[in-house]
Parts: structure tokens; sequence; C-alpha cells
């Protein structure tokens, strides 16, 4: 729809337009790392990325450095704004996650978990954010800087928040899903029934329901009033590695190691024509706001649009060199930010 995606390669940032294909500006991020390190703001005006020497460039739409911000506390290991306030949340090396003001550079406040960060995530209402440190999870408060609770033995793939902010949920290397109180880090429910590692755990978006994918080929769903089991999605040799509900559309996505998407209906738990294009595991998808435009990011080093109303593939961005890890839409679904692990991409 005229947008622009931007893609990391090995020391470059590069905005493309993904109706022509024609790239339209590059930028030097002068940093050599093996996954990427970038994020954009929640109104796709800014553009935050790592540099070498725990620099952090602040950069607009048209490629210009606004700010460069300096980190204190170790090399820069992720980035992420909060959507609430458009704060921009750094975690280093040493553990800290500091919050700035990605405008005036300004330090609002700093998190000391004190251990090698995994990966985190905020809740929806930007009031908390859920760390992976070692074999646990932390939650900590974002205003008052202090951790509200920590749990060790949690080893998990991936983690999401309740719409209703009750809960974190997490799933496990174990095979359950952990279904934490967000105010105490208590459990209130231990899901079990998978037989295998789960990767993938997502709310529907009006918080009735839990969905989990597991590498044992299924996707199991969950009432969250009862936290009882409710049905079984899947197909013999169809492991799951990445889930999304697709907004309020009543689909969802999966995606496993065989490069190929599938499409869910949840309502009549049925399965569409699977999508088929990646010649290796898809490692993310993303898809836009209105629920129309599915992105999928390949380890062929490919990056597919795809027609959620027809279920044609509408573009193929890339050149196949390397791997693609790491996808985002921005508001409106005119930005797509995609991050590649080496190699020059979208050529």
């Amino acid at each position: 729809d005229g947008g622009i995606a931007l893609a990391l390669d090995d020391g470059q940032v590069e905005l493309w337009d993904p109706a022509t294909r024609r790239r339209l500006l590059t930028v030097a991020s002068q940093q050599e790392r093996d996954s990427p390190c970038l994020a954009l703001s929640p109104d796709g005006a800014l553009l935050a990325i790592c540099q070498a020497g725990n620099r952090i460039a602040i950069r607009d739409a048209a490629g210009q450095v606004r700010r460069t911000l300096e980190s204190p506390s170790g090399a820069v290991r992720t980035l992420g704004f909060v959507p609430a306030s458009g704060r921009l949340g750094v975690g280093s090396s040493d553990g800290r996650i500091r919050f700035i003001d990605p405008r005036t550079g300004e330090d609002l406040r700093t998190l000391d978990t004190r251990s090698p960060l995994r990966s985190w995530a905020v809740s929806r209402d930007g009031a908390q954010v859920l760390v992976h440190v070692g074999e646990g999870v932390d939650v900590w408060d974002v205003e008052t800087g202090q951790r509200r609770w920590s749990r060790a033995g949690i080893r998990g793939h991936a983690c999401a928040f309740s719409p209703d902010g009750r809960w974190v949920a997490v799933g496990t290397l174990l095979r359950t899903i952990e279904i934490l109180d967000r105010a105490t880090g208590a459990t209130v429910r231990s899901l079990t029934g998978h037989r295998e590692g789960v990767w993938g755990v997502d709310f529907t978006p009006d918080g009735t329901q839990l969905l989990s994918g597991s590498q044992d080929q299924t996707i199991r769903f969950w009432d969250t009033g009862t936290l009882a089991p409710q049905y079984v999605l899947g197909e013999p040799g169809l492991s799951v590695t990445a889930l999304h509900v697709l907004g309020r559309t009543g689909r969802i996505a999966s995606t496993g190691d065989d490069g190929r998407l599938r499409l869910w209906r949840i309502e009549a738990r049925s399965r569409l024509p699977t999508l088929e294009g990646h010649r290796e595991r898809i490692w993310d998808l993303a898809f836009t706001p209105d629920g129309r435009t599915l992105a999928s990011a390949g380890g062929d080093g490919l990056v597919r649009l795809w027609d959620l109303e027809t279920r044609a593939l509408r573009r193929v961005l890339g050149s196949g060199v390397a791997e693609c890890s790491g996808l985002a839409f921005g508001p409106e679904g005119r930005w797509l930010v995609a991050g590649h692990r080496v190699g020059r991409t979208l050529d």
C-alpha cells in the first residue's frame, strides 16, 4: 500500500518502498552483530538503531539522525518502544533496562535485573515489563523501577499478557503453559497436555481464549474463564514454532519447520489452504492493524506479503541471501520493519 520497509543487514539499514521494490535510502548502523537490534516507534515516526560503542541512533522517516544516545551500562542487546507512552526501552548486556524519551534523550527510569537478558515484553498498558533472565522470569514496574516479583525455574520460549491485565502466560520447554498472576507472580494454573515444548502463546482480542502452539504438532485452545482445555487443532507432521492471533479477524496463523504458513478459522475449528513459498523455516509473522495483510519472514532470507482475504501472495521482498528473523508493522500498516542477521537483503 505504498508503504516503506526497513531492513537491517551487516552494518546498514535500508528504507524500501514495498510497492515498487525500490530502495529509497541507505544509512549505516556501524554495528556488527548476529541478530537485529532496531525498533520502530508506535507512531511510525522514529527508528532506533543499535550502533557500535554502546550507542543508539534515533532516526526519522527520512533517515536523518535526530539524536544519538549512549548506553553507560554495557552493550545494547534489545530495543523496544512502549506502545502506551512512546518511551524507548534499552536492554543492555549487564541486565539493565533503561527507559528513555527518544526525542529529548532524557533517562526516565532504569530497571536493574542483575542477570543477562534473554528477552523481555511490555504489558499492553505499558506499566510493567516481563523479563526472561537465566532460568526464570521477573516482572518489573516501569514507573517505580522496582521488581514486582520473580519466579525461578520457568524457562520459556514465548509469553503474552492477557488483554484484561490479570495474567501472564508463559510457554515452557517443559511442555506446560504457566499461567501467572500478573500482580503477584503466583501460579494460577499450570496447563498440561502438550507432549513437546511450547513455542507460541497468544490470547484472543476479547480475552476469552488462550492459544498454545507446540512442536508436538498441535494448537490447543483454553477457556480463560475456567482454564479448562477446549479443543485441539493440528495435523500429523505440522509442528508449530510460531503462533499469532490475527486481530479480530477470527483467524490464527501458525508456522513450523517446513516453511509453510497455515491459517485457521477459530470458530469453525478448521484450517484454510496452506500458504507455500518459503524454502526454509519461518521465523516470525506480523500482520497489519486492519488484518488484511500478513508478512512472513523466513530462513530463506525472504519476506512474503500475503492477502488474508484471497490468501494470494502479493509480493516477495528480499534476495534470499540472509536469514530474516524478525518482523513488525507500523501504524496503519504503512511501515514494515524486517531484521536480518547478516548479508545484504531486499535487493
